[in-house]
């Protein structure tokens, strides 16, 4: 069976409008790695990461970055991770 790649839906995180501007570009990949390290953590159950990356995410500089979408990011990885853990679970 196939692993699921889940990919944050970047048109949530205005990337629509990236064109070439550096500093959108660099915006976008922070938040994409922080997405990815918390998926990594929650895989391990690395609740400290965990609670170090949704503190990012929902901090003013988080917020900055991802214009106000924080908590809807925060939210998305929770559930990524979620429908990770089920698939697991059934598979076993």
């Amino acid at each position: 069976m196939r692993k699921k790649k889940h990919k944050i839906n970047m048109k949530d995180l205005n990337a629509a409008i990236l064109d070439d501007d550096p500093e959108m570009l660099l915006a976008t990949a922070i938040l994409k790695q922080a997405v990815d390290d918390y998926i990594s953590a929650a895989k391990t159950d690395n609740q400290i990461e965990i609670e170090r990356l949704e503190k990012f995410f929902l901090s003013d500089w988080g917020q900055t970055l991802s214009f106000d979408h924080g908590e809807y990011i925060v939210r998305h990885c929770r559930e990524i991770c979620a429908d990770e853990k089920s698939d697991t679970l059934t598979q076993t």
